[in-house]
């Protein structure tokens, strides 16, 4: 099953920023599995897990990086994730904690067509569907800082 959100773009464009937040508690450690992700062919961001590890992924007109988490991620549990975006920076989280950044290329969020679709569970098209559960996503238009992270963790866990 998956969500389709639309071709909305969340006011992301006009922020130039962004962070995503989910519950997640996936059956598998199937390679790529999608969390939330804008675009088929990435604009401007994937969230997902890559086997054990908590992949993102921001695309700008600069070009495209991707982070990893470094925490391994066991099965058949439940995490708070969470993808953070702003001035060419971009960080995870997970349960509450700072786990990894990577240097985003500089420029703006590389929005794609119009017609580009966000979807939960799966890339639009039908690809890499997360096998477990999603639960709480949410995505903001701003980034979070780690104050705010940790309190949306300790209201759920």
């Amino acid at each position: 099953d998956y969500v389709d959100l639309g071709t909305g773009t969340f006011n992301i464009n006009t922020t130039q920023e962004f962070s995503i937040s989910a519950w997640i508690n996936s059956s598998s450690n199937n390679y790529y599995q999608n969390i939330i992700s804008r675009g088929r062919s990435l604009f401007p961001f994937w969230f997902q897990l890559a086997g054990t590890k908590v992949r993102g992924a921001v695309k700008t007109t600069g070009g495209l990086a991707y982070i990893f988490s470094t925490t391994s991620l066991q099965k058949n549990k439940w995490y708070h994730v969470v993808l953070t975006y702003k001035n060419n920076q971009a960080n995870i989280y997970l349960n509450g904690i700072f786990d990894s950044s990577a240097n985003i290329p500089a420029g703006n969020l590389n929005m794609g067509t119009a017609n580009e679709r966000t979807t939960i569970g799966m890339i639009d098209g039908g690809l890499w569907p997360f096998m477990g559960n999603i639960d709480e996503l949410r995505l903001y238009d701003k980034a979070l800082n780690s104050t705010e992270i940790f309190e949306i963790y300790n209201q759920i866990s």
